[in-house]
């Protein structure tokens, strides 16, 4: 089983933390648990910037994070279709701007075809408010 793990901007700062499902910090900050991690959580992140782990990586190794934005383009290179990861219903899946087509990130290696992370969602200071939570 794949671990799980969690990321989220730091109010007041330009830069990420990232947890595991134990509520333990595994980078940035030093390793919390317990009662205070809930207080990191409510106090110290940015709640809408929080998302989970993929579990994959894009076609240059980076990996893929729930908010990030991509192009999904066949393996000769033509891009398809840009959007962003989200999950819905427990399950990870590309977003497509504009059409809001959702296709299960699963399915894209199936399909052989190709995603790259092009920004995270954060970084770019935009949300996408399209109704599809």
């Amino acid at each position: 089983m794949r671990t799980k793990k969690f990321r989220g901007k730091l109010k007041n700062k330009d830069e990420w933390a990232y947890w595991n499902a134990f509520g333990e910090i595994i980078d940035k900050t030093p390793a919390t648990s317990g009662f205070y991690y809930a207080y990191q959580i409510n106090h110290r992140l940015l709640l809408e910037t929080v998302g989970r782990y993929t579990g994959i990586q894009d076609a240059n190794n980076k990996p893929i994070w729930e908010h990030c934005e991509c192009t999904v383009t066949s393996k000769t290179g033509g891009t398809l279709a840009y959007g962003y990861i989200k999950l819905i219903q427990g399950c990870f899946v590309f977003v497509e701007y504009g059409t809001h087509n959702v296709m299960r990130l699963c399915d894209l290696e199936i399909n052989n075809l190709v995603i790259k992370i092009t920004n995270d969602f954060y970084d770019a200071n935009k949300v996408e408010k399209d109704g599809a939570k």
